[in-house]
């Protein structure tokens, strides 16, 4: 008796956890996101960027590791030892034989995380 009580209960709380999955879900959305640029332009497009987490110097990458196999340490290239963080990207003209670029739009994004106190 008292195992059919516990199957019961069992399938009863999954049949509660399978409704509630299938359920609306909602984010922490503030605003609606609108379209930050939205027109048709001719020609090419580059994009560069950088990352705040990578592999110890003296460990080079080469491949040949999941991700999860990895240390990883914050990138810090400026030398100053009041910062813990710091990376940097570089732009090459992809049309070195012209002296000048046209652009026609630039973004630039920026995110961070704080180092949380253990």
């Amino acid at each position: 008796m008292e195992s059919l009580i516990y199957n019961s209960l069992t399938k009863s709380f999954v049949l509660l956890l399978a409704l509630l999955a299938t359920g609306t879900v909602s984010s922490q959305l503030l605003e609606e996101m609108e379209p930050r640029y939205s027109e048709s332009i001719f020609g090419d497009m580059t994009a560069i960027g950088n990352s705040i987490m990578g592999n110890p110097q003296a460990i080079p990458y080469h491949g040949a590791l999941d991700n999860q196999n990895i240390e990883t340490v914050f990138v810090d290239i400026d030398s100053d030892d009041t910062t813990f963080n710091s990376s940097s990207a570089r732009l090459s003209n992809p049309e070195p034989e012209l002296s000048c670029l046209s652009l026609k739009k630039v973004f630039l994004y920026w995110a961070a995380s704080d180092m949380e106190e253990e």
